[in-house]
């Protein structure tokens, strides 16, 4: 059975929702960030276009970054331009 990057995506986000039910994962973001839970929200991942391995990739700084960090938007990473 052949799954494009949408349904794959939707599995991911439904398969991650009962791990961590205080996150909200949302596709679609032109470029990926973290939303700390705020005011009784919920804490919200936005991921690159509908890419799997960009949810999986901003899952996994979600996973390492621990709960201080959890608390803090973009877990405290601010980047800058590199001149690109």
């Amino acid at each position: 059975m052949f799954v494009n990057d949408e349904e794959c995506c939707q599995y991911l986000i439904a398969a991650f929702a009962g791990i961590f039910p205080d996150l909200k994962i949302i596709g679609g973001a032109e470029e990926p960030i973290y939303v700390a839970p705020k005011d009784n929200d919920a804490a919200i991942i936005y991921f690159r276009s509908n890419y799997p391995r960009s949810l999986l990739h901003e899952i996994s700084h979600y996973c390492l970054a621990g709960d201080r960090r959890r608390n803090i938007d973009d877990f405290g990473f601010w980047y800058s331009p590199c001149g690109r």
